[in-house]
């Protein structure tokens, strides 16, 4: 109709588009490619919410786990939410004989863990940008890595693994 003029030349002239249409589908995937997560919702002895996990517009995840109430079961845990919050404390956990993996990963976390003293554990904590700290070691600033193990993890029968990766972190595993 030669409203508009446009050879294939010009494609060249749209790489901003595609610059767009790459972020978009990066902070909003399509149900196909995205984890399934439940809405779980659980109330402790004061009528306080203990977690919880909500899918969004456009199915960006943000997922809010506390476990802080009393002999609560330790168990394996693979958790990916684009935002997530987490704070686990282990203190006032069963935590069976066995080896109890924890893995969490997404965009951006905050999360904080206390660990008894009786329990050995292992952790592995990557993120681009952040702060990190494991049981006295510190890491922060960009392109992160931290690696700790307690000195009996290997012979334990009772330990925890934590696999912890973000683009964006906030860490704190206490050994209390």
């Amino acid at each position: 109709f030669e409203v508009i003029t446009f050879e294939l030349w010009m494609i060249w002239r749209l790489w901003p588009l595609l610059v767009v249409y790459v972020g978009l589908t990066t902070l909003f995937p399509n149900k196909s490619r995205r984890h399934d997560n439940q809405w779980h919702h659980h109330w402790d002895e004061h009528g306080q919410e203990e977690q919880e996990f909500r899918t969004g517009p456009f199915h960006v995840q943000v997922g809010k786990i506390k476990r802080r109430h009393a002999n609560w079961s330790a168990e394996p845990t693979e958790l990916r939410n684009a935002i997530g919050e987490y704070d686990f404390d282990y203190t006032k956990a069963f935590i069976p004989e066995e080896e109890i993996p924890v893995k969490l990963s997404g965009w951006i976390g905050d999360i904080k863990i206390l660990v008894p003293r009786d329990v050995e554990f292992a952790a592995k904590a990557r993120a681009l940008v952040g702060d990190i700290y494991i049981a006295g070691q510190n890491k922060d600033g960009i392109s992160l890595a931290l690696t700790y193990k307690t000195p009996g993890y290997d012979e334990a029968v009772r330990k925890l693994t934590f696999d912890i990766d973000y683009r964006i972190l906030d860490l704190r595993i206490d050994y209390v």
